[in-house]
């Protein structure tokens, strides 16, 4: 059975075809609106123009990856999702709007940072964490945070497993059993918030 597309859904499948195609400044409302036929109305009753539809794909992209992250996969396994996402769709990542992708890139590394840090402390049973782990955690995120920026737009001269082997290879030997999952990853609520999560 073909599952039913929404109206968002249909133009945000639009916006990705013509962004294959040419950048984003490049393409109007009308031109994303007449190409899957769905009236500029239309268009207007879901986004406020372009540039909020390409938001919403990211954080369609976003949600799943912490869909994902909730049904118990690695942050490992979500990262290389991300970035196998990104090779398959360099055109699309090339040509849209950079903070799409720049909001997209804070907050699934938020989210990757806040899932490292409840992760630790759930399965060593810590109230907190000391200030090295802390620095630690927030050190290999940003560092992986400004890597990824060059597969998001496909100027990474590494395949996305190629990419992976490094960050582990770069990771420090007091997270890597919380980045492949080989501990429980910390319970999560329905939009991918980590529960208890205070900082």
């Amino acid at each position: 059975m073909l599952e039913k597309r929404s109206t968002k859904q249909i133009l945000a499948d639009s916006a990705m075809e013509l962004l294959s195609k040419k950048p984003l400044h490049k393409i109007s409302v009308q031109e994303i609106t007449a190409n899957c036929h769905v009236s500029s109305r239309s268009f207007y009753n879901h986004f406020k123009d372009k540039h909020d539809l390409i938001n919403w794909m990211y954080l369609q992209k976003e949600k799943e990856l912490f869909e994902n992250l909730e049904k118990g996969e690695s942050l490992y396994d979500a990262l290389l999702a991300l970035f196998q996402y990104a090779e398959k769709n360099q055109r699309f990542f090339a040509n849209a709007d950079n903070t799409g992708q720049n909001n997209l890139n804070d907050s699934v590394f938020m989210q990757a940072k806040n899932t490292l840090i409840l992760t630790i402390k759930k399965n060593e049973g810590l109230d907190r964490l000391d200030k090295q782990t802390l620095f630690m955690i927030e050190f290999w995120i940003h560092g992986v945070c400004d890597m990824s920026r060059k597969m998001l737009v496909g100027k990474a001269t590494e395949s996305p497993e190629e990419f992976m082997d490094l960050v582990i290879a770069s990771t420090p030997e007091r997270l890597l059993p919380y980045i492949k999952n080989t501990k429980k990853q910390p319970d999560m609520d329905k939009c991918g918030t980590i529960r208890g999560y205070k900082g």
